[in-house]
């Protein structure tokens, strides 16, 4: 979107007494900071991503509002004068310190964006995965083997995602790696747009799926 072109969005945070839901967009070339629209209500520690094919709209999940884990989902939508927020629905559990990333277009079908991970109370660790439809509508997904918080997500090619380090307990350092694949069970016409090489019958299988009885997922 032209008004964020080269510019840095900074949503809420906490001003060092209280979390806030001030909104500023940082221009580098003037080195000045301009006021957008406030959030609703204050956030922090929250997850912010560019939704694809939208036009530069922004993503914001999870968070807290003081001690308070958040699991609420918001949008920006820049292409209106200051900016409009609004909902992007509820998650299916509350999340600070989790990892959020966009999955490739070519698996849209199954989710816009993968969260994982993070702490529902700040103390917990959760093990849980979820997807985002691109509209208000979240679903879970296969959980890691393992909880972790404040972990990294990457996406790797062949439609894979890499979720690594992190804690597995508010004071816990991990070495552990795991990963997601973001096609499995979706609808596929090649090899290529499946992780496992595999596009059997028009689905994403782990396997070739040459035996008879064989069932793909």
């Amino acid at each position: 979107n032209s008004q964020l072109n080269n510019h840095v969005l900074l949503v809420g945070g906490n001003n060092g007494t209280s979390t806030i839901s001030a909104v500023y967009l940082y221009d580098p070339v003037q080195n000045a900071f301009s006021t957008l629209a406030s959030i609703s209500s204050p956030r922090e520690q929250h997850t912010a991503a560019v939704l694809p094919n939208s036009n530069g709209k922004i993503l914001i999940s999870g968070g807290k509002n003081g001690s308070r884990v958040l699991n609420t989902a918001i949008s920006f939508d820049p292409s209106v004068s200051n900016g409009t927020w609004s909902s992007a629905g509820t998650m299916t559990s509350a999340r600070v310190g989790h990892a959020m990333i966009v999955l490739p277009t070519s698996i849209v079908a199954n989710g816009k964006l993968l969260v994982v991970g993070g702490s529902s109370t700040g103390s917990d660790t959760l093990s849980s995965a979820e997807l985002f439809s691109g509209t208000s509508t979240w679903t879970a997904t296969p959980a890691m083997p393992g909880a972790l918080q404040g972990e990294r997500a990457v996406l790797l090619s062949g439609n894979m995602v890499l979720v690594a380090g992190g804690l597995s307990s508010t004071s816990v350092v991990q070495n552990a790696a795991y990963l997601y694949d973001a096609s499995f069970g979706l609808a596929c016409s090649s090899n290529t747009q499946c992780a496992s090489g595999f596009c059997a019958s028009g689905v994403c299988c782990n396997t070739a799926c040459t035996d008879q009885c064989h069932a793909c997922n």
